[in-house]
Parts: C-alpha cells; sequence; structure tokens
C-alpha cells in the first residue's frame, strides 16, 4: 500500500504532466483525421483443397492458416501486384475465416471500383499461382496435393469515412497511459524521506518518533505513547512549535497527541493552535476529559504551527515565540528538499530543531 500511495502521489505531483501528453494525443487524433482520406474496402474468399482432395478439413484449415502468412508478406504480395496489376497505394490483407479452409483476402484503396478489383486480382493471382505450383506436384507419381480456388468474387466494396470519435477514443486512452508512465518516470530520481536513515543522511537531523498513519491522516491510538519519550525530552523547553512542509492534517494530530502525551506525564500543557489553515474542534481543547492549562499558567507550550511551505523566506508569526521546533514529514509524501529548507528557515531564526517525527501512511 506505502508503494501505491507513493505512485498516487507522484501522479498527482504531476497532474499537469498528464493532462498535457492527454490534449497533446487528441491534438494527434484530430490532424490524424484531418489527413486521412475516405476508403472503401472489398473482400474475396479464397477455399483451400476444392471438392475432390483427399485432405482432412482439419488438415486444409491448417493449410489455410500457412497460406495467410505467406498472402501477408511483404515479398509475396510485392509478387502479386505486378503480376495482378495492383496499385502500390493499395492495401491488401489476408484473413482465416475461424478455424476453416477458407481465407478472406481484402483490398482497401480510394475508390470502390480499385477495391474491387485489387481483391480480385489479389485472390485470382493467388489461387492461379499455387494452381500451376500443385499441377506440378500432382503430376509426380503416388503424390496429392491440395489446391486453391476462389469461392467468392470481390464483395461490393464498403465505404468508410475518417472517424475523429474513433481517433480521439484512441488517443485519449493512449493520452492517460502514456502521461501517468511519464509522471511516474519523472519521480523515479524524487528523493522521499522513507526511512530514519534517510532523514539523518539528507537533514542531519535525528527522528524523534515513527508515527503511523491512515491514509485520511488519523494516527493511531497508540500515538501518544509513542511520544511519551518525546515529551520527556521537553522538560527544559517552555514552548515547541510543531511544524511541517505541507497543509497536512496530520501535523495538527501530531501536536495534540505529543501535548497529550506531556499532559499524562504530569506537564502542565497548553496547546495553542496557531495554524489558519486548520481549525481544531471543541473536543481539541481537553485530554482524557480534562482541559489543557491556559497558557500563562502552563509549564509547557505545544504550538500547532504554521507549515514552512516550499519558498517561505521568514518563519511564522505563531512560531516566534518557540524556543524549539519539531518538524513533521511524510515518509512518502514530504521531498527531502522541503524539508531541508524548512530546517534552514528555522535556523536563520536561530530556533533550535529538536528533530523529525517520521509520518507513515497505511491504509486501515
Amino acid at each position: 500500500m506505502q508503494s501505491l500511495y507513493r505512485h498516487a502521489l507522484s501522479i498527482q505531483r504531476r497532474w499537469f504532466v498528464v493532462v498535457g501528453v492527454f490534449l497533446i494525443c487528441i491534438a494527434a487524433a484530430l490532424g490524424v483525421t484531418l489527413t486521412q482520406s475516405d476508403s472503401w474496402k472489398s473482400t474475396a474468399t479464397l477455399l483451400v483443397g476444392p471438392r475432390g482432395s483427399a485432405s482432412s478439413p482439419d488438415t486444409e484449415a491448417a493449410l489455410a492458416r500457412g497460406y495467410v502468412e505467406l498472402l501477408n508478406s511483404t515479398s509475396y504480395q510485392r509478387q502479386l501486384r505486378a503480376s495482378g496489376g495492383i496499385a502500390q497505394g493499395v492495401d491488401l490483407e489476408a484473413r482465416p475465416i475461424a478455424a476453416s479452409p477458407l481465407i478472406d483476402v481484402t483490398a482497401t484503396a480510394g475508390t470502390a471500383d480499385a477495391a474491387r478489383r485489387s481483391a480480385d486480382a489479389f485472390a485470382a493471382g493467388f489461387a492461379a499461382n499455387l494452381t500451376s505450383a500443385y499441377g506440378r506436384i500432382n503430376a509426380l507419381p503416388a503424390t496429392k496435393a491440395n489446391a486453391v480456388a476462389v469461392l467468392a468474387s470481390a464483395s461490393a466494396a464498403s465505404h468508410e469515412n475518417p472517424s475523429f470519435a474513433r481517433n480521439a477514443a484512441v488517443g485519449a486512452i493512449g493520452g492517460i497511459i502514456l502521461g501517468i508512465g511519464l509522471a511516474l518516470f519523472l519521480g523515479v530520481g524524487e528523493g522521499d524521506l522513507g526511512s530514519p536513515r534517510r532523514v539523518r543522511e539528507e537533514l542531519g537531523l535525528p527522528v524523534l518518533a515513527r508515527l503511523r498513519a491512515g491514509l485520511d491522516g488519523r494516527l493511531g491510538e497508540a500515538t501518544p505513547g509513542d511520544l511519551a519519550a518525546v515529551g520527556a525530552g521537553l522538560a527544559l523547553r517552555t514552548a515547541v512549535a510543531v511544524t511541517s512542509c505541507d497543509r497536512d492534517v496530520v501535523k495538527g494530530a501530531v501536536a495534540r497527541a505529543l501535548a497529550q502525551a506531556c499532559a499524562e506525564n504530569g506537564t502542565s500543557v497548553a496547546l495553542v493552535e496557531a495554524d489558519p489553515w486548520l481549525h481544531l474542534n471543541a473536543s481539541d481543547s481537553t485530554v482524557n476529559g480534562r482541559p489543557f492549562a491556559e497558557r500563562r499558567n502552563a509549564d509547557l507550550v505545544v504550538i500547532d504551527a504554521p507549515p514552512l511551505l516550499p519558498g517561505a523566506t521568514e518563519t511564522p508569526v505563531g512560531m516566534r515565540d518557540a524556543d524549539a521546533t519539531i518538524i513533521v514529514v511524510d515518509a512518502v509524501r514530504t521531498r527531502a528538499a522541503d524539508a531541508a529548507a524548512a530546517r534552514d528557515l528555522v535556523d536563520r531564526a536561530q530556533r533550535a530543531v529538536l528533530g523529525v517525527v517520521l509520518v507513515e501512511r497505511r491504509d486501515r
């Protein structure tokens, strides 16, 4: 599920790539439609092993499949075109009819008459070649070979118009697939922070806690316990800001869980909501049924601070009262470069960065 989440996020970040490739493919479909001309198709039918042959139907069907490969080969079609006077611009195709000794030969041309004449010439030329060759084989002692005959002359040609709807559908499907593939390819080299080792390598910061959250951003019930050690390390602090690198609801949940962990350890804690993008409801002002302390009476203030978004040049007002900062990062969603920029911004503000809380998403 983590891998699926990573792929989905890569596509989400590059939605413009998917849309761009999609539009290009639709435009290409329109261009193909405008450049296509009307065409006509006509089909003649060949029979392998005419009446009187001693071969079985299965043998004749197998021969028919072999003949189709011969008929569709470029070199043999070149020979039939020359002998039958078939123009180079006419498309020729042979297809077996189910598991039978019948072969359909189809000619596609710019006019109905050209399609009908080409299909007849294609079928007749092949039948004549095979009849001549089998005549020589059958003249040998104790030898009997199948022949090929034209069962039905070319049918009335059917008219085919270029279809923008069909081409657009193919272009749309192809565009979506190509766009998603390109988005995933571009995301291959993108650095994330999937493990404590990666956090230490990219940020030079310790991982204070590893938490699990659902794809909806809800933390597990054991989260306050997981943060107990972090809370114990805040004994000498008066105000700690909890921030992140994007507007994700999990940051606020981590801030509250940290305040709850400290309160359960007997510390007088005030939880301050300073992120204008999030709004805590009334129940978020209590822990185990007891309210958090007022800020002026608290030993420790936990500030749910605004995120340090990419491109920010200074720390938000809500963080300036804190004497230390904890950065919440998503193991997949947070880019290493964005987290490093947030760390540097806090350093420039001369605020200590205690470390990172690493959140791993799991489907519940």
